[in-house]
């Protein structure tokens, strides 16, 4: 994120090659990104995998996987009004993938 004076205030993510869930595998993820109704940040990868995470960039966990074929590709993802639905859009399978949002954890402030 940057500011309106284009003064970097914030970024996440970090790249791996090693499978773990919260960095961006392949040459090229996230190739998507969508905000949702609460604020959360979905990204979508080229290997068919939707991260969620918090407005501050904290790993929230994978909403799902969608099985593609071939190699890297363009994807999109968007989101439900009520935030219940995540819209995959597979080009190479001509079909777009309905997840159901997975409920999200909620810390115990007590």
């Amino acid at each position: 994120r940057y500011d309106r004076e284009g003064k970097l205030v914030g970024k996440y993510g970090k790249k791996s090659r090693t499978g773990n869930s919260e960095c961006f595998g392949g040459c090229c993820n996230p190739m998507n990104v969508r905000a949702t109704p609460n604020g959360d940040i979905l990204t979508a990868e080229s290997e068919g995998v939707i991260k969620r995470f918090s407005s501050k960039g904290e790993f929230q966990g994978e909403v799902g996987k969608c099985a593609l074929t071939g190699g890297c590709k363009n994807v999109a993802v968007a989101v439900s009004p009520d935030n219940k639905f995540v819209y995959f859009c597979d080009q190479p399978g001509s079909q777009i993938v309905v997840l159901e949002m997975p409920a999200q954890e909620v810390a115990d402030t007590e």
